[in-house]
């Protein structure tokens, strides 16, 4: 929240995950007139109609953005080591920074990032529908391709489906 206060000329729509409560957040931000805590009942569509772009700390929501076209800032405290089994340091599921600008770890690189994309809008855009490509490649034809990965273990054809071996507590 430092960067904000700094900022007057920015506001910050805080959109609470659908979990969460808020207390904490509520009381942190009560007397910074730039930011506002979303109505829980507010969904992420609507939230997205009122930003230009998001920080995401990291989230699927990234997602839902750049379905938009809205841009992400990712903030993270921990540093990129993309050799961690943590997805979060390592970026290994969403492949935000492959998209938008590297994770911001404090307020300096929180400016700077949010900086690049406003300098940088319609570069950013295309980024998003890049970001949505990847990540959405297989909707359209998804029913198509979930019969055919069926078939191939039905008949014991099955050798080239990707496979993620899963393993840790709370696994079978």
């Amino acid at each position: 929240m430092d960067w904000i206060k700094v900022h007057p000329e920015y506001n910050l729509f805080i959109k609470l995950h659908p979990v969460e409560k808020g207390d904490y957040v509520r009381n942190t931000v009560k007397d910074i007139k730039n930011v506002q805590v979303l109505d829980k009942k507010t969904t992420i569509k609507e939230a997205l109609k009122e930003v230009s772009m998001v920080i995401i700390p990291w989230s699927a929501a990234s997602v839902e953005a750049a379905l938009v076209r809205r841009p992400s800032v990712v903030v993270n405290h921990k540093p990129y080591d993309k050799e961690s089994d943590d997805y979060v340091v390592s970026d290994k599921f969403l492949y935000l920074e492959d998209f938008f600008p590297k994770r911001a770890t404090n307020s300096t690189e929180l400016h700077d990032r949010i900086q690049n994309i406003s300098n940088n809008y319609d570069h950013y855009l295309k980024k998003c529908d890049e970001f949505v490509a990847y990540h959405l490649a297989k909707t359209t034809d998804s029913t198509e391709y979930i019969a055919e990965i069926i078939d191939k273990i039905y008949n014991n054809n099955d050798k080239n489906i990707p496979v993620t071996e899963v393993s840790g507590s709370g696994f079978c």
